[in-house]
């Protein structure tokens, strides 16, 4: 059979392991002839211009890449000239034009980094920690016309652990990433997969994250702020306030506490950690941060920014990162 001229798209180092894996298990079926990804960004102090992972890793193995900020003609010409049969696409945060979609022979495929159908969009990851659940995975999925709508092949799981953070969860979904490619690539290659559509009863959508996402609302149960904080590290990280100084939490669990007080009320602080008041249940801080500083356990935390109890810790109403339908455009 001859080699398959494939093109990838994105932008995230979630892809890296899946882009390895094309070359080495793939590569005497597929040809990895091109890449797609996002602009050069400002970055650090100096705002200086920086390349993202994939870009580094095209460049690393001598892939010709391109980087436009919306894919248009002289990209679908770079295709053609090219000869692309598939497209693969994870982590590119764009709806492709029908003209794209239609152009590989073989068809365009993403990787989308939840079980389809629920949590379609922007943060999967993230939402899926905050709403608590034990597992999640990612799907090879048909593209169509529609935010991450398309035909499933399969999906491979991965556990959700009880202090895994968004780092944590990229980690194991960039590696499931490998098995669920070995199960279902060889039959797109062949041209023989069998897709199937996605039940609409259970679809829910998630959002791009913002800044002010990171606020905690201390009406909200100790298991709920917990897995907000889990999920929203490291960015864009949740806060609180206390006598007007913003704080973050970069760590924090559900206390095995009978110490009841008004929610947000800090209750005692221990050695390790500052326990406070909730909804329901007592949360403790294990780790936080003062503008300018640097994240400290609390203990040390606590030494130089002292809480007493009965200090009321304020924060803000926590807007949800998950609906059952699409998030309206802002």
């Amino acid at each position: 059979m001859e080699s398959v001229k494939t093109v990838f798209l994105g932008s995230d180092s979630i892809a890296l392991p899946m882009l390895e894996e094309l070359l080495s298990h793939f590569g005497k079926d597929l040809q990895l002839a091109g890449i797609i990804t996002g602009a050069d960004k400002p970055s650090g102090r100096g705002m200086n211009l920086k390349a993202n992972p994939v870009k580094k890793w095209a460049l690393e193995k001598g892939i010709s890449f391109r980087q436009p900020e919306k894919i248009g003609p002289p990209e679908l010409d770079w295709l053609r000239e090219i000869g692309c049969d598939l497209l693969l696409v994870m982590s590119y945060g764009h709806i492709l034009k029908q003209e794209l979609l239609d152009l590989p022979k073989l068809g365009a495929y993403n990787i989308h980094t939840s079980v389809l159908p629920a949590y379609r969009g922007a943060s999967p990851i993230e939402t899926a920690i905050a709403e608590g659940e034990n597992e999640t995975g990612v799907t090879f999925m048909g593209m169509v016309r529609k935010m991450d709508a398309g035909p499933m092949l399969n999906c491979e799981k991965a556990s959700i652990g009880p202090e895994d953070t968004t780092t944590d969860l990229r980690e194991k979904l960039s590696l499931a990433c490998l098995p669920l490619l070995r199960r279902g690539l060889p039959a797109v290659l062949k041209g023989e997969a069998k897709f199937h559509e996605q039940n609409p009863a259970g679809v829910s959508y998630t959002r791009l994250l913002k800044k002010s996402d990171g606020i905690l609302d201390f009406q909200k149960t100790a298991r709920q702020l917990a897995n907000r904080i889990r999920a929203l590290q490291p960015w864009p990280g949740c806060f609180f306030e206390c006598n007007g100084v913003r704080i973050k939490v970069g760590k924090a669990s559900v206390a095995d506490s009978s110490e009841v007080g008004r929610p947000g009320e800090a209750l005692e602080t221990q050695s390790n950690c500052l326990e406070v008041a909730t909804g329901d249940g007592t949360l403790q801080f294990m780790a936080m941060q003062r503008p300018g500083g640097k994240m400290l356990p609390a203990g040390d935390f606590l030494r130089g920014f002292p809480i007493t109890p009965g200090t009321l810790l304020t924060g803000g109403d926590m807007a949800p990162l998950s609906s059952p339908t699409p998030f309206a455009k802002k």
